[in-house]
């Protein structure tokens, strides 16, 4: 509610608007961001006519490291906009979870929203995108709406597109746990040279464990 809360949360979400092609999607998130920000339309549009001045190259330039994403930031959103734009979203959710609850992190904007929707699901059959995103924490919200304007494949049916989700958490899945199975490695390493065998070997049994998961 800060001055400079709602100043993040729009440097946040602007570029994003700011990028969409069609103009009517843009028109209604510029009045949904001017309602949650307390300020007018025409201020939105004003900050949005500064993103297209030469100065977006100077922020760029000023943090590089903010504008790059790893693949799997990149795969999150993918799998995140897929359920989120799916026709039947819990349907898409349950096969996600089927494949990522026992190695899906909690770390980031993605991984909380994802457990959003798994309480929304657990009170409700049904969802309404716009209600659901009204009704997230404002820190996630940019996440949120940023997936649900991702541009997906035209699917052919309903079945194409959760082949889709489940193709790219499996992808996912890869990811997740070679990323525990190179952090385990280094605490065996670590242990080694401590001469801890006992808890050498209980990491050796969890990385074997962990490593037969990998498909």
């Amino acid at each position: 509610e800060t001055v400079d809360g709602k100043k993040q949360f729009a440097d946040q979400l602007l570029p994003v608007i700011a990028s969409i092609k069609n103009e009517i999607i843009k028109e209604h998130y510029i009045k949904k961001i001017s309602t949650e920000l307390d300020t007018s339309y025409e201020s939105i549009v004003r900050e949005l006519d500064k993103l297209r001045q030469p100065r977006v190259a100077h922020v760029q330039q000023e943090d590089p490291v903010k504008q790059k994403r790893t693949k799997e930031e990149l795969l999150e959103e993918y799998l995140l906009a897929l359920i989120v734009q799916n026709e039947a979203p819990k349907k898409a959710l349950d096969t996600m979870m089927n494949i990522l609850s026992e190695v899906m992190p909690k770390e980031r904007a993605y991984h909380k929203v994802m457990d959003h929707l798994l309480s929304h699901f657990e009170h409700h059959a049904d969802f309404n995108s716009d209600l659901f995103g009204n009704n997230l924490p404002k820190e996630l919200v940019p996440t949120y709406d940023t997936c649900f304007l991702v541009t997906l494949p035209n699917f052919l049916d309903e079945e194409h597109a959760i082949e889709e989700v489940r193709k790219t958490a499996q992808q996912l899945k890869r990811i997740y746990i070679q990323k525990r199975l190179k952090a385990l490695s280094l605490q065996m390493k670590q242990k080694e040279e401590a001469g801890q065998e006992d808890e050498v070997e209980a990491l050796r049994k969890t990385y074997t464990a962990l490593a037969t998961h990998i498909e």
